[in-house]
């Protein structure tokens, strides 16, 4: 996906916008080129949902089991800087 959402960019934005601005087209055909990209984008993210591979994505194991061997955080304690204990003294 990446290396067609970089030719699509580079096509539909870079491209076209640099001959817009070699051949003075002006700033709307500059912005047309922009909406074209978002509406060539949107259609491609359609073509990939429409395809339906989604669905064989398994985000949460359904069986339970962990797989993860990352260990959470130590508690560490909470950081105190002088000009907090600066505020939080009253004056004598």
């Amino acid at each position: 996906m990446t290396l067609v959402a970089v030719a699509v960019s580079w096509l539909v934005m870079v491209v076209s916008t640099a001959l817009a601005w070699y051949f003075d087209w002006g700033l709307y055909w500059a912005w047309g080129f922009a909406s074209a990209y978002v509406m060539l984008t949107a259609l491609i993210f359609l073509a990939r949902f429409r395809q339906g591979n989604w669905k064989q994505l398994r985000i949460i194991d359904p069986t339970g089991k962990k797989t993860s061997t990352v260990q959470p955080a130590p508690d560490w304690p909470e950081p105190v800087s002088r000009a907090n204990e600066q505020l939080t003294k009253r004056p004598a």
